[in-house]
């Protein structure tokens, strides 16, 4: 027995406000249709987030019927959960799905029922495997499965599906959301998803798997992944025998990431470096550019438009340059005004504008007399304060005169 497991094919979603990225996620979810149908799997499973919102539009639900029924018709069974994208408020496009006999919806509430303090887990079982799962919860995620009591029959396979981020995933930092012993215990496969990233990891002895998503959700994604695609399970007849996990890769879009240091040139000497330095033969690719290094300029004069036109001549299907380790003069200049209180940036702004000590400090306390509800008291003292440094001011300025007069009569 075989089967297929898949995730986060996201179904409406989109990179770039591109059309041809929306594309993109329907063609690699028919190329996974297709490659199940052809390997003559007995079912496919899939951890959640089958479309990317939970009010997909009608050609993406209609295109996802169009796949479905090609199951149907070779009788292979597509179970799934819902994830943390394709629910809306409480219900689930799944829900017309399973309505109309194309999937087997786990997280529908019949297979969860309470009972007591505990929640009873049913499932399905297709030939020697039975099949469970959870939906993406939203809050109190490790009490609610400590709740769980899988209903699990003896001798068969048995798989969990489930849509969190374990703690044993080091790259998710702090998006893990669930620790890896919360998960139930007994269970021959669990099946990840949320997780972007294909990984696999043990628990009991058992694999732990994620396939990942599909396509390229966002930028990060598409300079951490190696490959986008899905797994092929066979399941021995010998119990004893090891599970055969066979990765299969999908044509998602193919992606270049070049990183490029500006370190102490010029917008327009970045600008030109850049453009030098965008590979020639895009193949209709994405290109991620991450530029790097500290400009002796602003962020903003580098000339992007012209590097995005000079990209898509090269071939590229699009381009995405990635700041955030470029540093630039008005980087420096805010943390610089950010490490100080509002009396030192109202200081250093009038010293710039080559005003004395006296008068500084006039204009500050001005400031905060006209900025600040005071008392009567308060505002009386100010006053008189004000007076005196006005006086100081004026004969400041009295005394600059004389001396101007007496240099000049020399």
């Amino acid at each position: 027995m075989k089967f297929i497991h898949l995730s986060d094919t996201h179904i409406g979603a989109s990179n770039f406000k591109l059309e041809q990225r929306h594309k993109d996620f329907l063609r690699v979810f028919e190329e996974a249709i297709d490659i199940s149908i052809s390997e003559g799997v007995d079912f496919i499973i899939h951890s959640g987030d089958l479309f990317d919102t939970g009010r997909p539009s009608f050609k993406d639900l209609i295109f996802v019927i169009e796949q479905l029924k090609k199951l149907k018709e070779k009788e292979i069974p597509f179970l799934t959960i819902a994830g943390s994208h394709d629910i809306y408020i409480h219900e689930t496009p799944l829900s017309l799905l399973e309505k109309i006999g194309l999937i087997i919806n786990l997280s529908n509430p019949k297979y969860l029922i309470q009972r007591g303090e505990k929640a009873i887990l049913n499932g399905e079982t297709i030939k020697n495997a039975f099949i469970c799962g959870v939906p993406g919860f939203k809050g109190n995620i490790k009490e609610k499965y400590s709740l769980l009591e899988p209903n699990k029959p003896q001798n068969v396979f048995s798989i969990f599906l489930f849509h969190h981020i374990i703690s044993n995933v080091e790259e998710a930092n702090s998006f893990a959301d669930l620790p890896m012993s919360s998960l139930p215990k007994g269970f021959d496969y669990y099946a990840g998803g949320h997780w972007h990233r294909k990984n696999i990891y043990e628990y009991n002895k058992k694999p732990v798997v994620y396939p990942g998503s599909t396509e390229y959700t966002d930028s990060l994604d598409m300079i951490k992944s190696n490959e986008k695609g899905m797994f092929l399970i066979e399941i021995p007849e010998n119990k004893n025998e090891k599970l055969k996990i066979k990765w299969i890769k999908l044509t998602a879009r193919e992606i270049v990431f070049k990183e490029i240091n500006v370190n102490n040139l010029t917008p327009i000497e970045a600008t030109n470096k850049i453009l030098k330095e965008i590979p020639k033969h895009g193949r209709d690719s994405l290109l991620i550019l991450k530029i790097k290094g500290k400009l002796k300029g602003l962020k903003t004069q580098i000339n992007f438009n012209r590097i995005l036109k000079e990209s898509e001549i090269n071939g590229f299907l699009h381009c995405k340059t990635m700041l955030s380790e470029l540093s630039d003069e008005a980087g420096e200049e805010y943390q610089e005004i950010k490490d100080k209180t509002i009396r030192e940036i109202e200081y250093d702004y009038l010293k710039k504008q080559k005003y004395d000590e006296i008068t500084i400090k006039l204009a500050q306390e001005l400031i905060r007399l006209l900025g600040k509800e005071q008392s009567q008291n308060e505002l009386s003292l100010s006053q008189e304060e004000c007076i005196n440094l006005i006086d100081k001011t004026l004969l400041s300025s009295e005394i600059k005169g004389l001396n101007k007069k007496l240099e000049g009569e020399k």
